[in-house]
């Protein structure tokens, strides 16, 4: 090999020895930044020595993409918990002011007026056991109501978030020079989006990602589609939809929009429509029983309940009740100021069952709240198991892409150590040219 050759040879190790140490350094430097994936440099060799040097983003494509999977339930079940926590404070079961303890004191009002049917004190009681009773299911309804347009100005926050993650992904992807520091912040703000919303992800060998999610291309090379909210509003509470920009309807049900989007439109509107079932039966039960009895004045065929009641919203007693207790039936015929036999029947509707579905008031009231506590108790557990799991799969992403400062600081005095012996040999061989210049 001519001298000529050795410096050359010399020259090359030098410079990859320097870019090999260059790379060291950014890994040290990045050793606590999790959204970093630790570069390797890979050297080629050839018969003139070492040849010329490649850097690699250590990664694990599979590993990440579990890694999104989990993390999509995670923050559907994550955001749920949260809003179950809410409707639970609504209900306030079990407590004073609880619904049930509300009911069974308006059914005990009229177990005592039954028995004591020509008091005043007690028809007062249970005309205000009945506004209690209907002041709390309007509460609730009206709590469920705000709780739902909540939700919606949540799916707002979240998609204002989504649009704008994409939009960086659209610029990222527009960049020419796919660089491992481009893909890192591609692969943190996907990790982002995870949390947010159903992915499905394609890689080109370039790596270029499609992104779609509910059937329609968020990030498609280039071309990037934004979405929106719409609320169709139905009987009882709205309906929140995801829109593209073209009005197409998208289909989320993962992440924590699609944790928002199931807890309305599914969680929410079936616990609304119980509440206004037990309402309306409790209303037409009464009102039934206490149109064919008598007040104290000897007048018949009153409603207790306002009949426009059909639901926990608009449930409200009677005007003439509201005015005048003496309009509170106890009789079950004129001119029979003793008798409380319709203020029994009613009182004992507590434990009337229905004859479809062979039910009390009670039993359905009972499974709505064993309902609302079974399904926010459940999505509690997932999201702690989901937590976990995510966890496990980044603490493994971390051991195989992350930085270890006692490998890197290794490599560093190896590469140093190979620039030092390149330094020698290219010094050695200027010093071998001096002597021959000399010698001439």
């Amino acid at each position: 090999m001519s001298i000529t050759s050795i410096y050359e040879a010399s020259r090359r190790s030098l410079t990859n020895q320097q870019s090999a140490i260059n790379v060291t350094a950014q890994n040290i430097t990045n050793a606590n930044n999790e959204n970093y994936s630790r570069r390797k440099i890979n050297f080629t060799f050839s018969s003139k020595g070492l040849g010329g040097q490649d850097v690699e983003r250590v990664h694990d494509k599979f590993l990440e993409n579990q890694i999104r999977t989990e993390n999509q339930e995670f923050g559907r079940a994550d955001v749920q918990k949260s809003l179950f926590k809410n409707v639970e404070i609504y209900f306030g079961e079990p407590g004073d002011g609880s619904l049930t303890n509300v009911m069974q004191k308006f059914w005990n009002s009229w177990e005592e007026l039954s028995n004591d049917p020509e008091s005043e004190i007690q028809r007062l009681l249970v005309s205000n056991s009945g506004k209690n009773l209907t002041d709390t299911f309007n509460k609730i309804s009206n709590s469920m109501e705000s709780l739902s347009n909540e939700t919606i100005s949540m799916a707002q926050d979240k998609i204002i978030k989504i649009n704008g993650i994409v939009e960086q992904l659209g610029t990222l992807q527009r960049t020419v020079n796919r660089s491992s520091d481009i893909m890192d912040t591609e692969d943190k703000l996907i990790d982002e989006l995870s949390k947010l919303i159903n992915l499905q992800i394609r890689e080109d060998e370039n790596g270029r990602k499609t992104i779609r999610s509910g059937g329609y291309s968020l990030v498609n090379g280039t071309d990037t589609t934004t979405f929106k909210v719409d609320s169709q509003q139905t009987d009882g509470l709205p309906t929140i939809v995801i829109k593209t920009e073209r009005d197409d309807i998208v289909n989320i049900n993962s992440g924590e929009l699609g944790g928002i989007l199931e807890f309305n439109n599914s969680y929410l509107k079936s616990y609304k429509s119980q509440l206004d079932s037990v309402a309306s039966t409790i209303v037409s039960w009464v009102n039934t029983e206490h149109k064919t009895g008598y007040g104290i004045n000897n007048i018949t065929g009153k409603a207790f309940f306002d009949e426009s009641s059909t639901s926990a919203k608009t449930m409200k007693l009677s005007d003439d009740i509201l005015n005048n207790s003496s309009f509170i039936a106890t009789s079950s015929a004129a001119n029979t100021i003793g008798d409380g036999s319709i203020a029994q029947t009613i009182a004992d509707l507590n434990t009337k069952l229905d004859s479809d579905t062979n039910k009390s008031i009670d039993d359905n009231y009972q499974i709505l709240i064993t309902s609302i506590s079974t399904d926010g108790n459940r999505e509690e557990f997932i999201s702690s198991n989901q937590e976990k799991i995510v966890s496990q799969l980044r603490g493994q992403k971390a051991s195989y892409s992350g930085v270890s400062l006692d490998e890197e600081m290794t490599n560093l005095l190896k590469f140093e150590r190979a620039y030092q012996a390149a330094a020698k040999v290219a010094q050695t061989v200027d010093e071998i040219m001096k002597t021959i210049l000399q010698m001439v």
